[in-house]
């Protein structure tokens, strides 16, 4: 070769494949990044499904403990209300036949079947179990035999009521609350 077209190709060649050169190593770079950014953003939305995924979890399980606390508290009621309301319709029973409170058991029977009962209701509950103890305590003390039938026989039917759902619970205290007033109404002799 000779000395001018080497001259000249080295002139003009070798700066063009260094253009050229470093073109590709920029746009490789580019590319790199521009991928890169891709896995970055993919792995941003998958962390974020990820989070997503755990609340949703954390949620169904706070959920289905819930139920199964609730379960646990209808269950834990229903065994301690069911003897109750036995010792209640007993004791009605009893009255009924004329045998009076003669028997304290029985009135003792009662009155701890209820104080069970507040020992194993929640907050919420516990209104209407004060409210019960109270009318029929009320009711003992009266020593008035129907007033007491009544009252039993009222206490037996909103003790069920706790294992309810949908329960009105203030309305059911206030019934409760007000239940020897309505004994001593429905039981007062008709007036001649």
């Amino acid at each position: 070769m000779s000395d001018w077209v080497y001259d000249w190709l080295a002139d003009m060649t070798l700066p063009a494949l260094a253009g050229i050169g470093g073109i590709v190593v920029g746009t490789g770079a580019m590319v790199a990044a521009h991928a890169a950014n891709k896995v970055a953003e993919q792995s941003r939305a998958i962390a974020e499904q990820s989070l997503a995924l755990a609340e949703q979890v954390r949620g169904d399980e706070q959920r289905r403990e819930a139920d199964a606390g609730r379960e646990r508290y209808r269950d834990q009621l229903f065994r301690t209300v069911e003897p109750a309301v036995t010792a209640l319709l007993g004791h009605r029973a009893e009255v009924a036949a004329g045998r009076g409170l003669a028997d304290r058991s029985t009135v003792a029977e009662v009155l701890t079947r209820l104080q069970l009962i507040l020992a194993v209701v929640n907050d919420e509950d516990e209104a209407l179990i004060i409210a019960c103890l109270n009318a029929y305590e009320r009711a003992v003390a009266r020593q008035d035999l129907s007033v007491i039938k009544f009252v039993l026989g009222g206490l037996a039917l909103k003790l069920p009521l706790l294992l309810a759902d949908d329960r009105d619970l203030a309305a059911l205290v206030q019934e409760t609350d007000g239940l020897v007033e309505d004994a001593i109404r429905e039981t007062a002799p008709e007036p001649l």
